[in-house]
């Protein structure tokens, strides 16, 4: 199980910070006037103490997907951005503060630097990406990860999660990182795309190894198909 003692923030790079490393990971992102949060990891009481520590720009929250694990800390503030595919993730209480996110706007950070926000379903229909072309970091959510991906029947897709990892891979020339929520290291390179889209591909043939267990990611029954480095999915 992830653990419940809050660890303090991490600067991934400059401006750039890990606000709740751990199991589930959030950042946020500091630029001129305003500082950017994404996600918000699994409910950390001190989170805006946190962030008030490293800076008192204006903050804003945009969600990369609906599971509880990414929104934990949404309801210390008072608007927040997320897929609209996902908004019925949300229970009524975050719902009425969300809002969908305009794929084709950008988040003025200033100075002329800005995040833009990138379609990535799959894992859930309305998951999203946030690319900084200014810093070259892509922050994934949970389509990246060096390890297993949690993919939950009714929310997952596989045909749209292979498209998204072409989507990924097409900013090789933007990108230096993609930034993860979950497993070590959090930034891979863009070149760990085209693994996963390969390992998904092997688990719509079947060809990926399975495993049945008792208790898997986050203590769940379920099943592992993964490939010999490991890389795949969970299925609860």
């Amino acid at each position: 199980m992830p653990e419940t003692t809050p660890l303090p923030p991490v600067e991934i790079a400059a401006g750039v910070w890990n606000m709740t490393p751990g199991f589930a990971y959030s950042y946020l992102v500091v630029g001129s006037e305003n500082a950017l949060l994404i996600d918000s990891g699994m409910g950390r009481d001190d989170l805006l103490q946190q962030i008030a520590r490293i800076t008192d720009k204006p903050v804003s929250v945009v969600t990369t997907h609906g599971h509880g694990d990414h929104v934990g800390g949404h309801s210390h503030f008072d608007s927040v951005w997320i897929g609209a595919e996902d908004l019925p993730m949300l229970d009524d209480e975050l719902r009425a503060k969300a809002h969908a996110l305009e794929l084709d706007r950008t988040f003025d950070l200033g100075g002329g630097e800005f995040a833009e926000f990138v379609a990535l379903p799959g894992h859930t229909p309305g998951s999203i990406g946030v690319l900084l072309r200014s810093r070259r970091l892509f922050f994934t959510g949970d389509m990246i990860c060096n390890g297993t991906i949690f993919m939950i029947e009714g929310q997952c897709d596989f045909e749209r999660f292979i498209e998204s990892m072409d989507v990924i891979a097409g900013y090789a020339d933007a990108v230096d990182s993609l930034v993860t929520c979950h497993g070590e290291p959090n930034m891979l390179p863009v070149s760990h795309a085209e693994k996963q889209k390969q390992a998904a591909k092997r688990f719509l043939d079947g060809s990926l190894r399975v495993k049945h267990v008792e208790s898997g990611l986050l203590a769940r029954a379920g099943t592992y198909y993964l490939t010999e480095d490991k890389l795949g999915f969970f299925r609860p």
